[in-house]
């Protein structure tokens, strides 16, 4: 009754509190639903809740575990190691901390080092942590550097490397550089004195001008979005931080040039460019590759473009034998000694020499197939059409990249009309871009939605060629957008692009048929448009004879259930109509080894008799 009244804030209630327990008073969590004392004791704001918990526990309370937890996840949020010894009835002056931690531990209690320390509850939390001894958690290194507990940082890191070591791993380091703000020198320099590993990830992203790891490592410009968000970096900090991780022998590699090339920086580039050119591996390779020049590209700046270019000459050269003058640049991978050819992975998991000279394209579109492309930014983008051309004959982009240009144009263009996007790909079909499917796809994009009836698409669509002859795949030829179509027409009617494709004389292609059978098999009804699709295989095609040996070998990791096969009842129907068949030999292995009893009974009426 004392508590729940909160007579417990009484000025004297510990003389009260004594009386009740010396007569009897008892207390119990299995008793009637009441609010445990223990926890209005350990939250009180009377002038000694210390002395009262210590009272309390005289009439041998069962207090619950879950009570227990409770109390003491409060005493150590609000940073009372004194509170914290009495709910455990430990003796404050001589209790270690090491004993303090297990009986948390004991309690499920957690903490966090960094939580407390921003809390203002620093001192216990250095407590805690030490008799934990020092566990490395990288948000908490990250914390103590930027507040100053430098002594939290250092036993944090100090625990983490091992001997004969004397900085932390690659990967542990780059836990801390994913976190800490590399735009402040100060805890850059100050990280690197503690014993965080200055990486290469960590150089890609100073030069980079990127806040943290956590927005990107490695740079690649996709669309023209930078250019409103292009932070101006400080000069003078990151050139102190360059010089800071060359100073420590960190390698300058192909992706810091793309990275400096991706802030948008030219300064940045040319003092980086400057410090490779006096490197003893200067000669070993050329790290300035197609990525950084698109870079440069998409930044729209030529002076960029022409100082990397510079720089690439400048070093063929020097040192290419077979090169001369106004030869591609960019044909290859540019190694001048094969046995130190720039490929050894720096071990930070995040791309080595190898995956740039690999990925970052050029003439070959095989040989380096992830290159972004570029694309107009306005239909008479007069910067972007004089210069493309320019690029290609350097080997920065291969010839198929006009195709690729066409296709992002077609999908960049939805806010632009019709007479704009015609102007565009009339300029670019005569560099010698054509309308692939991927660029069909695109035009059916208005801003919101894939699969749209745009204004442009039939535009595409007209301009699109084809051999009608041909086996029909998905990778090419336009059919790519009917397997979109039909997989999306359960979430909005595709029904008009797919007409009109078929009218165009596309035939669908296994792909197609495959996501016009799963979306059936999703819907409510069976549409006109899923129907004309299968009607339009033509018979002997892979489509048409393959489509169940494709299902059950290819497509399915598992039969239908009962809903499903339901609703694929009128559209098995109408395939039968149409001449789909499959064999025995096929149902064979449908219903015996796999086990699919709904597939096998759908298929049962396609089989075909052989004499």
């Amino acid at each position: 009754m004392a508590f729940a009244t909160q007579f417990y804030k009484y000025p004297n209630f510990d003389l009260v509190l004594t009386a009740m327990i010396q007569n009897g008073a008892r207390y119990s969590c299995l008793d009637r639903p009441q609010t445990c004392p223990l926890l209005r004791l350990s939250q009180s704001k009377t002038k000694d809740p210390i002395a009262l918990i210590k009272i309390f526990y005289e009439c041998k309370p069962h207090v619950s575990e879950e009570h227990l937890k409770q109390c003491l996840s409060t005493a150590v949020k609000n940073g009372s190691l004194p509170i914290i010894c009495a709910l455990l009835q430990l003796d404050h002056a001589a209790v270690s901390s090491t004993e303090i931690v297990a009986k948390l531990a004991e309690n499920r209690v957690q903490w966090d080092l960094a939580e407390l320390i921003r809390n203002g509850h620093a001192e216990l939390g250095i407590f805690l942590a030490a008799a934990a001894g020092w566990e490395f958690v990288p948000k908490t290194v990250v914390f103590a550097i930027r507040q100053n507990f430098l002594s939290v940082a250092q036993n944090m890191i100090e625990s983490r490397i091992v001997p004969p070591q004397t900085r932390l791993s690659v990967q542990d380091s780059n836990s801390i550089w994913d976190q800490l703000s590399l735009q402040n020198f100060e805890h850059v320099q100050t990280a690197l004195t503690l014993g965080v590993a200055p990486t290469p990830q960590c150089f890609r992203q100073v030069v980079g001008n990127i806040e943290t790891m956590y927005n990107a490592r490695i740079i690649r410009l996709w669309n023209y979005e930078h250019l409103e968000t292009n932070v101006d970096l400080d000069e003078s900090s990151t050139f102190q931080k360059i010089d800071l991780f060359v100073g420590l022998d960190v390698p300058i590699d192909s992706l810091i040039i793309s990275n400096a090339a991706g802030s948008g920086n030219l300064r940045v580039l040319e003092y980086v460019l400057r410090l490779w050119v006096v490197r003893e591996d200067y000669r070993d390779v050329c790290i300035v590759r197609p990525l950084a020049v698109h870079h440069a590209f998409m930044q729209r700046n030529w002076d960029m473009v022409q100082t990397l270019i510079d720089a690439a000459t400048v070093w063929h050269e020097q040192n290419s034998a077979g090169y001369t003058e106004g030869s591609p640049l960019f044909t290859k991978p540019t190694v001048a000694n094969e046995e130190n050819n720039g490929n050894e992975d720096d071990g930070d998991g995040e791309g080595s020499e190898s995956d740039a000279s690999n990925n970052e394209g050029g003439v070959d579109d095989e040989y380096w197939p992830n290159l972004p492309a570029p694309y107009p930014l306005h239909h008479d983008d007069s910067f972007f059409y004089e210069n493309l051309p320019r690029l290609v004959s350097l080997g920065v982009y291969g010839e198929k990249i006009y195709d690729k240009v066409l296709a992002e144009m077609a999908y960049h263009s939805y806010r632009w009309s019709l007479e704009e996007v015609a102007f565009s790909c009339e300029k670019l079909q005569s560099m010698g871009a054509i309308v692939s499917s991927g660029c069909l796809q695109s035009a059916s994009y208005d801003g919101d939605s894939w699969n749209e009836m745009t204004t442009r698409f039939p535009y595409f669509l007209d301009k699109f060629e084809f051999d009608p002859k041909r086996q029909p795949t998905v990778e090419d030829d336009g059919f790519f957008i009917l397997d979109e179509s039909a997989s999306g027409i359960i979430y909005h009617d595709t029904t008009p692009v797919i007409t009109m494709v078929l009218a165009k004389g596309i035939r669908p292609c296994v792909d197609a048929l495959y996501s016009s059978f799963r979306s059936r098999s999703y819907d409510t009804e069976l549409r006109d448009a899923i129907k004309s699709i299968f009607a339009n295989a033509e018979p002997g095609s892979d489509a048409h004879s393959r489509f169940f040996e494709n299902l059950v070998k290819v497509r399915l990791r598992g039969d239908f259930d009962q809903e499903e096969t339901e609703r694929l009842a009128d559209l098995l129907k109408f395939m039968k109509g149409l001449g789909f068949s499959c064999s025995q030999e096929l149902l064979d292995e449908v219903a015996v080894e796999r086990e699919w009893p709904n597939l096998a009974r759908m298929m049962l009426p396609f089989v075909f008799v052989t004499e």
